[in-house]
């Protein structure tokens, strides 16, 4: 997946509901995971998974 940042902008620009703002969910030595939850068309609770290296 790409950077959860940019996937984030895109689809908040094309209207998807989102509960918050990726943040940063663990670090483990150079490795960091971001989430940021949004709500589907049903109205569940999904989540943006990103891993990245800092």
């Amino acid at each position: 997946m790409k950077d959860i940042h940019v996937s984030y902008k895109e689809l908040k620009e094309k209207g998807v509901s989102f509960v918050d703002e990726p943040h940063l969910v663990a670090k483990m030595d150079d490795t960091e995971t971001w989430m940021v939850f949004f709500m589907d068309t049903e109205g569940n609770t999904q989540a943006l998974v990103s891993e990245m290296r800092s």
